[in-house]
């Protein structure tokens, strides 16, 4: 059976969140497409690559889908890309976030274990506007832009890892707009 890469990366997903991350395996997707580990290996790494190309695809769509709103300020309009991203997280749900930004962390620690990602571009690109914010006064801080953006990117992993172990109503947009607003004051 021949699948191209985006159809496994989707069809695994939803196996992930009907069955849950860290229970689908690799065989069980090649099972599903009737294809060999071989196949799998030729798109992905391991099982944390093809989610992590499934995040920075969908976080392009964001990217691409955010517009920059003139009428708003540039504080502004990074707090709005910024809520883009938590709603994807929300849309996500709990326990599909968590295993989510736990491959995040994994990629910033063991690189080598994914294919070429352009994580690191978007850090940056995060940082670049984060810094043009501080020199543009619109937030004030003693930190450089790389470290508020790393401090609010550990921050919204806890709020997450807080949302999953929450049994009780929680609004994790809220958190996270909290969180920005608190990071990135002015």
């Amino acid at each position: 059976m021949i699948v191209s890469k985006n159809e496994m990366m989707e069809k695994s997903i939803e196996m992930f969140k009907e069955h849950g991350y860290e229970q689908v395996s690799i065989p069980m997707i090649c099972k599903h497409f009737g294809v060999t580990k071989g196949s799998f290996y030729h798109h992905f790494k391991s099982k944390g690559d093809l989610l992590l190309q499934w995040v920075i695809e969908n976080y392009s769509k964001i990217e691409s889908g955010f517009y920059h709103d003139d009428s708003l300020s540039d504080y502004e309009n990074y707090r709005k890309k910024q809520m883009i991203w938590a709603d994807f997280l929300n849309r996500l749900g709990r326990d599909f976030s968590l295993s989510t930004l736990k491959v995040i962390l994994d990629y910033s620690k063991n690189p080598e274990l994914y294919s070429s990602l352009e994580l690191s571009k978007i850090h940056s690109l995060d940082a670049s506007y984060v810094q043009r914010l501080q020199e543009q006064g619109l937030v004030t801080s003693v930190y450089s832009a790389e470290e508020l953006v790393r401090c609010y990117t550990e921050m919204v992993l806890g709020v997450t890892i807080e949302w999953q172990l929450s049994k009780n109503d929680f609004n994790v947009i809220e958190r996270i707009q909290f969180i920005f607003d608190f990071v990135y004051r002015k």
